[in-house]
């Protein structure tokens, strides 16, 4: 099955395939930039946030939007780790 440009499924595909290329890749490697959420409404209230209770943390090591990636390091040392 071959999708042609323009298609709204090939996009999705891409994102999807490059999510999981990157994810075996740096499936080891702790360098990103650390982001902490809560999904309760309080997303402004640095007490609550700040609190282990319900805070969620990720590290975000890219971002991928159509068929772009931009990598995401704290230091330039750490993005030449990552590229």
């Amino acid at each position: 099955m071959w999708y042609k440009q323009g298609c709204v499924l090939a996009p999705l595909l891409f994102l999807i395939f490059f999510a999981m290329l990157l994810h075996v890749a740096y499936n080891h490697c702790n360098i990103g930039v650390p982001l902490a959420f809560r999904t309760d409404r309080n997303l402004f209230d640095l007490c609550k946030l700040q609190s282990e209770s319900k805070a969620i943390s990720t590290l975000v090591r890219e971002l991928l939007f159509a068929d772009d990636c931009a990598l995401a390091a704290h230091t330039l040392h750490e993005a030449k780790h990552l590229l």
